[in-house]
């Protein structure tokens, strides 16, 4: 078991030089190169190295060297560095990895010297300045690798050459004329802007928009008017409604003894042919031979009626209002004979009303 792990450890610090070397060395030194990463969104030896694994995957960036140059378009498909914007990538990647370029006491970075582009493309062909083949532009589109349009233009020199510094300033100068927006070779890397000026609307969509409000506005007018006499009506109903039960409720059954002394008085006052309280007998009386149980005078408050009669079912009150007391000792009752059909007995004289005038014959009042 030590054995194998001792074997394992050997080979995992064999590897590692492996994959340190597989990742390229992309890392910049300080911060010269901020201006670079900070709108491009990575290093320049991270695109260089990018650029030149479209032809060939194991490709890795490796420690560069002013003089002698030492980085070369030696692949076998040579088309991704056969070209002058592959050539001033590496540049920019020299001055990454070295740190040189800022432009303080004198130090404005690494430049390529006359012949220095020729001796980077060796024997590739063929090579392609201020461009890159078409297929080889289709692919970095489709990998979205963000090349800046300065390498497609002013930042070649037929000489060879190449200048850190005015490479530098030239692309910081695009980058705050354009907003950051100088990768248009490719239609997925460009920042499409937009205009925030909102459109005008024209004389005929103005004019429909303001009819269309008017007849909102006088639709929504004759909507308020009809809920308002609707509510009115139902205020007006439940008013009414109210009113009419509380009428309603005023009307309370008060039940009296049936007080022979007082009847008349009561009689005199309500009623115009009022019955003399000596004469006033029981105006009905049950058909069975049991005894009544109940003599109930009904006053209905406000209507001025009065109402005798016997109570026919049990002796017990039914209507939960009703106060239920003995009936009074009275005249004696007379029942009718069963072939006799049960009529009102005569309960004396009539007095004459206060108008004066008699009432009516008897047998007018059952005409």
């Amino acid at each position: 078991m030590l054995i194998y792990c001792i074997i394992m450890f050997s080979w995992a610090l064999s590897c590692a030089p492996l994959a340190v070397q597989a990742q390229g060395n992309t890392t910049c030194k300080g911060t010269t190169l901020d201006w670079y990463t900070s709108v491009v969104g990575e290093s320049p030896c991270q695109t260089y190295q990018s650029l030149r694994q479209i032809c060939n995957a194991e490709y890795t960036v490796g420690s560069l060297l002013p003089v002698p140059m030492n980085d070369r378009c030696n692949d076998q498909v040579a088309g991704c560095c056969c070209n002058s914007i592959a050539f001033g990538l590496s540049m920019l990647c020299l001055n990454c990895q070295l740190g040189t370029g800022s432009d303080e006491n004198g130090e404005d970075g690494h430049n390529a010297l006359t012949g220095n582009y020729q001796t980077y493309l060796g024997a590739c062909s063929p090579n392609a300045n201020r461009s890159l083949p078409a297929d080889i532009q289709q692919a970095v589109c489709n990998e979205k690798i963000k090349i800046d349009d300065d390498f497609y233009g002013q930042l070649f020199w037929d000489t060879g050459q190449w200048f850190y510094q005015f490479s530098r300033e030239l692309m910081q100068q695009h980058f705050a004329t354009y907003a950051n927006n100088t990768f248009t070779h490719c239609a997925s890397t460009t920042i499409i802007v937009t205009s925030s000026i909102p459109a005008q609307p024209s004389s005929t969509n103005t004019s429909n928009s303001i009819a269309k409000h008017s007849s909102i506005s006088g639709g929504a007018v004759g909507d308020i008017a009809i809920a308002a006499v609707a509510g009115l009506a139902f205020a007006g109903f439940l008013i009414w409604f109210f009113l009419r039960r509380r009428r309603a409720s005023a009307d309370v059954h008060v039940i009296h003894h049936a007080d022979p002394q007082n009847m008349g008085e009561v009689d005199r006052h309500i009623d115009p042919f009022y019955i003399q309280p000596s004469d006033a007998l029981v105006s009905d009386a049950p058909t069975s031979g049991t005894s009544p149980t109940l003599a109930s005078r009904h006053m209905a408050s406000g209507k001025g009626s009065v109402v005798m009669g016997w109570n026919r079912g049990s002796s017990e009150a039914r209507a939960p209002s009703t106060i239920v007391t003995p009936p009074p000792p009275g005249p004696p009752t007379v029942e009718p004979t069963p072939s006799e059909p049960e009529r009102h007995l005569d309960a004396g004289r009539l007095g004459r009303s206060p108008s004066g005038r008699l009432p009516p014959a008897y047998g007018e009042q059952n005409a």
